[in-house]
């Protein structure tokens, strides 16, 4: 893993888990159009959400440069300035979240557990975006323990 600050780190669901859900999902998506084209209209389109809902987690990422974090998630998009993160921690499910400086607080889910070919693990992951949240002025909290609970209300819905 590159952690010069001018290369943008990026987490990703692991690979294995985008593959499975490419593979799953093509299959899915092409069963539901054939049986939507022999009038089984139901059950076809059920199987074309399917594999699209699949189809889509190859758009989640997030990507951190030297000032901006862009969380995109499977149909959201949120941009925040890394110098209005407050807290950057690991819930004790071991899930990446953060809380910025309006008390907004989000979960950034779509890092992978462990470090994958190119992308870093959540541990890594969290360790190198406090590093250049510092880096771009944020004035973090410092944090107790290994891992923190997220605030009450902290929301997954656009990364999920």
């Amino acid at each position: 893993m590159d952690s010069s600050p001018s290369t943008p780190l990026v987490g990703r669901p692991h690979s294995s888990k985008r593959f499975a859900q490419a593979v799953v999902g093509a299959i899915a998506l092409v069963i539901g159009v054939v049986l939507l084209t022999k009038g089984t209209w139901l059950f076809g389109m059920a199987l074309v959400l399917l594999g699209l809902y699949g189809l889509t987690d190859l758009r989640r990422k997030v990507t951190v440069t030297q000032d901006r974090m862009v969380v995109q998630g499977r149909v959201a998009r949120r941009e925040v300035a890394l110098a209005d993160l407050v807290r950057v921690a690991l819930s004790p499910a071991s899930q990446l979240w953060v809380a910025t400086g309006d008390g907004s607080a989000f979960y950034v889910r779509m890092v992978a557990p462990f470090q994958d070919i190119k992308n870093p693990g959540v541990r890594d992951f969290v360790t190198a975006l406090r590093e250049r949240a510092s880096a771009a002025g944020a004035r973090l909290e410092a944090e107790e323990g290994d891992r923190s609970p997220a605030p009450q209300g902290t929301s997954p819905l656009f990364s999920a």
